[in-house]
């Protein structure tokens, strides 16, 4: 097992795709339930047609101006809520969502790890809701440490994905990131 170093709001003071990039491998603990994260997307300024913010600062999206390290949490389709953390500078709408976990428990050997796939059910697993939105990755219930960087050959990157509707050349902006670990025992 790597030996984990915490994570502060200053890991997210930095371009979007970076931190999308360096989050792999990273232990999510809310609630104290953990999990490394496998899967991101970037999501970067009004100019993006994807991001929330395309259309300017509204109400809804007020969270992606917010301080980096803050998490914007929303609900999609009306069913499942999607969990994104703030990124670059306060004022400038930026975050990257987590989109896969693999869950982690330090107690059980590695043949417990179990994969996520899918941001609504990396917010469930975690209890996540829309009261998250807005709350800091400093809060006493939430925790990041970097558990492993994964070696780049190991990491695919493409262009996100559901976001047909977005202009190029946001829609093929190589944007997504996966890593799929060897947890076998």
């Amino acid at each position: 097992m790597a030996a984990s170093r915490p994570i502060t709001a200053n890991f997210f003071n930095r371009p979007t795709p970076l931190v999308a990039r360096e989050l792999l491998g990273v232990i999510l603990w809310v609630n104290g339930r953990g999990g490394v994260i496998t899967e991101t997307e970037v999501y970067r300024g009004e100019e993006d047609n994807a991001c929330h913010a395309h259309f300017g600062r509204t109400r809804r999206n007020e969270t992606l101006y917010a301080a980096p390290g803050t998490l914007y949490i929303y609900l999609c389709y009306g069913m499942h809520w999607m969990l994104n953390i703030v990124t670059e500078k306060e004022g400038f709408p930026a975050a990257v969502l987590v989109r896969s976990i693999i869950s982690y428990d330090p107690h059980f050997p590695k043949s417990h790890f179990s994969p996520l796939i899918g941001p609504g059910r990396v917010t469930k697993y975690f209890g996540i809701d829309g009261s998250f939105n807005k709350t800091s990755i400093a809060a006493p219930n939430i925790d990041l440490a970097k558990y492993v960087l994964p070696d780049a050959k190991d990491v695919n990157v493409g262009p996100r994905i559901g976001i047909g509707f977005a202009k190029e050349p946001w829609r093929s902006q190589p944007w997504r990131f996966v890593w799929q670990p060897n947890l076998s025992p």
